[in-house]
């Protein structure tokens, strides 16, 4: 288990291979003081910098693949859990982005 801390200072434990997603915390998260985002069973907002948080879940996850959102950021999912590629319709396409992942739902 990892141990990682909430933004109310309460420590929270993960399970790496629960993992589905870790990226930068957005304001559209809902919690301004979160630094990282963890998609696995339930949303977990923390503190810690999403390089810690892929650094210390990659150790017990060795599926932790990692690729750029358009705007550069990373964005680590579990690559065991991700279909694709997948095509985009043209809709969606922009800036070079042709394709998407599917990531556990």
């Amino acid at each position: 288990m990892i141990s990682l801390t909430l933004s109310d200072g309460s420590q929270v434990q993960v399970l790496a291979r629960r993992v589905a997603r870790i990226r930068r915390a957005v304001p559209g998260d809902g919690d301004p003081l979160a630094k990282t985002r963890i998609d696995c069973v339930d949303v977990l907002l923390v503190i810690e910098l999403p390089d810690y948080v892929a650094a210390v879940v990659g150790e017990k996850l060795p599926t932790l693949a990692e690729l750029a959102l358009p705007d550069g950021s990373p964005v680590w999912f579990d690559a065991e859990k991700a279909s694709g590629p997948l095509p985009l319709d043209s809709r969606h396409q922009g800036d070079g982005i042709l394709s998407s992942l599917h990531i556990s739902g």
